[in-house]
């Protein structure tokens, strides 16, 4: 006899709750509880059914996709269905607690949450090979590793026991490199490289520091003239950004950090790298030019 599929409801449908739904494979899609009239029409688009305030259906597991201001209340609107609705709820957010799905569990359903540590775009976002972190009743952790595995992600061996900085970490490297991206493109499309062209090499660098960042953890992992401590290149480079304010103080703080490590690390020519602070050190903020340039 056929096991019955697990049912996934999704509350809210942005980029997480999208891609979640189109990548779960073995579970059967109750459909969506929409906040506004773009998230049911991109719902819609997947194929799901979208619900309103009530009629919700019973589900195994009831994934809330919302943003975190609106966890709380959403938690307690669940709680509100009538009972046997739904069997477990859990949230994606991973700066937030279970403490603000208390209702649910004063409900008599089990909670949980799962946080997907990768950068979503959407729906076509691959989520298979990222690691997540699992926390919550028995119940609710039990659907939860099972969704996972039917994504493809890889839960964390430890939970978390900081979830802020946690959720520190993750932002650093999907918001951090997005905007070191977007400044890389605008610089190699002044150097006269095609948008096409400049989107596949900077996809294809981020994916070798990705590769080395496996291979050999993130010490050793800094490379470039900073780490050399070729103090005539980033001279030159500094140059170029003098009338680029956003990337110059970018630039000249990463290049610090930079220094530190690879100080740490024993890297590159410490006469060349004591030359290069100076310069860093002494272009600060107040010493940057304040036109924005072709960044702004």
């Amino acid at each position: 006899m056929r096991q019955q599929r697990r049912t996934l409801l999704i509350v809210g449908f942005g980029r997480v709750g999208a891609a979640i739904a189109a990548q779960a494979r073995g579970w059967r899609l109750a459909g969506a509880v929409c906040r506004g009239p773009r998230s049911a029409a991109r719902a819609r688009r997947q194929g799901l059914r979208v619900f309103g305030g009530d009629g919700w259906p019973r589900v195994d597991l009831a994934l809330l996709t919302v943003p975190d201001g609106v966890i709380a209340e959403t938690a307690a609107q669940l709680a509100a269905v009538p009972p046997g609705t739904l069997r477990a709820a859990a949230h994606v957010s991973g700066a937030t607690g279970l403490e603000v799905l208390a209702p649910l569990r004063r409900a008599g359903i089990a909670v949980g949450s799962l946080h997907p540590f990768c950068s979503i775009a959407g729906a076509g976002t691959p989520l298979a090979g990222a690691s997540c972190a699992i926390e919550g009743d028995a119940r609710a952790r039990s659907l939860l590793r099972a969704l996972a595995r039917s994504l493809g992600l890889r839960p964390l061996r430890r939970s978390p026991r900081d979830r802020p900085l946690y959720h520190l970490a993750a932002s650093l490297v999907a918001s951090g490199t997005g905007v070191l991206a977007g400044q890389a493109e605008q610089l190699l499309r002044r150097s006269g490289v095609g948008e096409a062209d400049a989107v596949r090499a900077l996809s294809a660098i981020l994916r070798s520091v990705a590769d080395n960042l496996a291979a050999g953890g993130a010490r050793g992992l800094l490379t470039g003239p900073i780490v050399r401590g070729d103090a005539a290149v980033v001279r030159r480079q500094f140059a170029l950004l003098s009338r680029d304010a956003r990337t110059r103080e970018l630039y000249r703080a990463l290049g610090l950090l930079a220094l530190e490590r690879a100080g740490e690390e024993g890297r590159g020519d410490q006469r060349g790298r004591r030359e290069i602070a100076k310069l860093l050190q002494a272009a600060g903020p107040s010493a940057s030019p304040r036109h924005g340039g072709p960044g702004r």
